[in-house]
This record gives C-alpha cells, structure tokens and sequence, in this order.
C-alpha cells in the first residue's frame, strides 16, 4: 500500500493502515507499506511492488489514480486498486468510492444546528473530486437544519501543515465561525488546535472517528470503515471475485457513518438528532442520493 502521509496522522492514512493489518490478521497475507508523497515516485513505486510480486496493491488516495492508470496495464496479473476515487476501470484496475459524503451529510444537519452564529468553516487539504463532494454534502446537510448558514471554505495546498491549517481555521473563527470541519489529514489537527484554544467554538472530524482527540471540542465524526472496505477487496482478489469496476461503499455497505460524541451530545437538539435518523434512513432505502444534490 502507498499513502500519501504518514499512518500517525490519526486520520485517512491511519485508517488505511489499520485496513492492511486486518488484511494481514484475516487472510494471513504478507503486507507492505510505504509512505509516497512525491508525485514523480508513485509510478515507479507501483512498479517496484508489482515486480516484487505483490497481488493487490492500493494506492490509497484520489492521486493515485492516474499512474494506477498507467502502470496496471504492464502488469495484468496484479490488481491495483485507488481507494480514494477515480474514474472507470480497467481488467486489472478499479477504485474504491468511499462515499463520506453521506455522513458528512449527516453532520452538516448537526452543525447547522448548533451554530450560534450561523457560520461554519470548512478546512480541507486540496480540494479534490472526493472533498469536494463531502463538502457540499455538508453544506446541504446545514441548510436543511438551518437556512441561514453561511459557509467559509480554505484549501491548504497540502495535507500536512498542521500551522497552516491552525492559522485558516482561526481565520474563519475572526470572521465568525463557531464551527469547523475539518478533512484535512494531518494538517487537520491544526484545525482541532484553533478550535480548543478558542471560547464557544466547536469542531467535526473526518474519515476516522476523531472525537476523542478533544472530547470537550469535537461534537461528532463523518467516518468511513476503510478497514472493512480493504478486507472485501482483498477476499474478492483471494476468491477470484474481482471485477473491474468501480467499488462504491457507503451507509448502506456498513462502511460509513456519523459518529457523535456522547459527552456532547446534549448540545444537539432532539429535533436534530431526529432529522438525522430521519435523512439517515432515506440513505439507506435509497430514496435520497446525496450527490445528486450537486452544489450547494
């Protein structure tokens, strides 16, 4: 597996982490691991692993996908997989969708319920197909709560500057937030940083369940199960079940949900918390389509 941060980060690069260990612990397989943040390596770090006889390799981020694209077909007896989006597939080659978009849905509804001052900061590494969806969502989750929410978005550039993040996030507090959300990976933290050092303000995490990093400050967690999502992958190559086509994993696979902090819960209104379950069941019999939303 590549990551394109390190698995410390308490977040999208752990999570994966702890999907090839349980890969290694349920199929008894051999694992590797290496982080790959340079563009110019990705391709030949794809190749190294093909060649060294890896079946199933991941490149676990939406970069990855275009040298899968081009590397995979040299090699079409290994399975490259992207499990952060893309676009098509190949005979040996797919993505996997995490669909954080409906939880964080969800935690839009939440949010803009709690708000006091109706105005929530989105923080986000670099604002790619997969973080741009997950950011409307949340934007319309608010909306339905609460009409008059407005919105302050920033792009790091990067998903490691945690100083950045922290100097954004308290940007948007200045300007009014009570709120931030952040997907941001390690620079996230920064993000949880702003939050904690500032009165009244609160903060939602992303992709792992991030609530107890601050249990005082972080209200709930759009969280995607990357781990269960990695080990249906790697029993379909194993049982030669694996089609190439793209892999979209959501509420309804079990895979993602919103977590909410029980030690603040009680800032949440019933009534939230009842259009929560409410929306949340509208995903699940598929009636609501969060994407289709579009932009907000």
């Amino acid at each position: 597996m590549l990551n394109p941060g390190p698995i410390s980060d308490a977040g999208w690069n752990a999570i994966a982490y702890e999907g090839l260990m349980r890969i290694k612990d349920e199929l008894g397989v051999e694992v590797r691991q290496k982080q790959s943040d340079n563009p110019s390596e990705w391709k030949t770090d794809l190749r190294n692993y093909a060649r060294s006889g890896c079946q199933l390799i991941f490149g676990h981020g939406f970069e990855y996908w275009g040298p899968i694209n081009e590397v995979a077909p040299l090699f079409p007896d290994t399975v490259f997989i992207s499990s952060g989006g893309g676009e098509g597939a190949g005979p040996n080659y797919a993505f996997i969708d995490f669909m954080l978009e409906e939880a964080t849905y969800l935690a839009g509804i939440v949010a803009g319920a709690i708000t006091k001052t109706n105005k929530i900061g989105l923080i986000a590494g670099q604002e790619i197909p997969p973080v741009r969806r997950s950011n409307n969502a949340l934007m319309h989750g608010a909306r339905l709560a609460n009409p008059a929410v407005s919105f302050a978005e920033a792009f790091l550039g990067n998903w490691e500057d945690a100083g950045k993040a922290k100097e954004q996030a308290l940007a948007q507090i200045r300007e009014g937030a009570d709120l931030i959300y952040q997907n941001a990976d390690k620079a996230g933290m920064g993000a949880f940083q702003a939050a904690a050092q500032s009165p009244g303000v609160y903060a939602f995490g992303s992709n792992k369940n991030q609530n107890d990093i601050d249990p005082e400050r972080i209200v709930a967690s759009a969280v995607m199960d990357v781990p269960h999502g990695f080990v249906l992958v790697a029993k379909s190559v194993r049982d030669g079940r694996f089609q190439a086509e793209p892999i979209h994993l959501g509420t309804k696979d079990g895979v993602i949900y919103l977590a909410i902090n029980e030690k603040l819960r009680g800032l949440i209104p019933q009534s939230a918390l009842d259009l929560v379950e409410r929306e949340k069941a509208r995903i699940l019999s598929g009636e609501l389509d969060v994407n289709a939303l579009g932009t907000p």
